[in-house]
């Protein structure tokens, strides 16, 4: 059996598709689940060349003179 604190996921999703999500095709090729199995706790999954960074989303914070009564 597998303990849990060994195990650990990483969720890519619209940032590492395999191929563009322009067709019917294309998105069930971009469905996909990979295991990666690391020979230690300490080996880390480096990003490649094709890796993206998520964009930054600003978010304003309300302030009292944005902030509307109900």
């Amino acid at each position: 059996s597998l303990q849990a604190e060994r195990l650990s996921a990483m969720s890519y999703g619209e940032y590492r598709p395999e191929v563009d999500n322009i067709s019917e095709e294309n998105r069930q090729k971009n469905r996909r689940v990979n295991i990666v199995i690391l020979s230690s706790k300490y080996d880390t999954l480096e990003p490649t060349s094709t890796t993206e960074v998520a964009p930054v989303t600003e978010v304003s914070t309300p302030t009292e003179e944005t902030t509307v009564a109900h």
